[in-house]
């Protein structure tokens, strides 16, 4: 494996701690099953469960494929937003899209696409670290939003 996907494991690595640190601020003390058992379900919960389940989705692959080349990776992370990108499509198409499911979606998107940045930038010092306090497109209906921040 070459330095530059090394480097690149550890951008997807740093992004992945960060949705799990978005995560738990969002849980708090409780388990995603006695927040989904409570009927608490927020906005903000399913946008970082998207969010994390995007970023783990891709490492699987990443794994499973034995990827050792910059192309191999850019190609799966173009085809894991790809089906990201339509499920969100395929929300927002529903008569009545679900708010927890648009936020989930996403965040999955969003999450991928800040990598794909990322990966692609220069200096590849990206958003990954800080990813974690950035809320500015964040869904949150609890907070008077309508729909999904694209």
């Amino acid at each position: 494996m070459s330095t530059d996907v090394e480097d690149l494991n550890t951008i997807l690595e740093r992004a992945i701690a960060a949705a799990e640190c978005q995560m738990r601020d969002e849980l708090g003390s409780a388990t995603a099953c006695q927040i989904h058992k409570d009927g608490r379900v927020t906005g903000g919960l399913k946008y970082a469960e998207g969010r994390l389940v995007a970023l783990n989705n891709l490492r699987r692959q990443l794994r499973s494929s034995a990827v050792n080349s910059l192309e191999e990776i850019s190609a799966a992370l173009k085809a894991e937003l790809a089906r990201w990108r339509g499920n969100l499509v395929a929300q927002r198409a529903r008569k009545q899209p679900a708010m927890p499911w648009l936020a989930y979606a996403q965040g999955g998107v969003d999450a991928l696409e800040e990598l794909e940045a990322d990966l692609t930038s220069d200096a590849q010092v990206g958003r990954a670290a800080h990813t974690q306090g950035e809320n500015g497109r964040l869904y949150h209906p609890d907070a008077g939003n309508s729909t999904p921040v694209p």
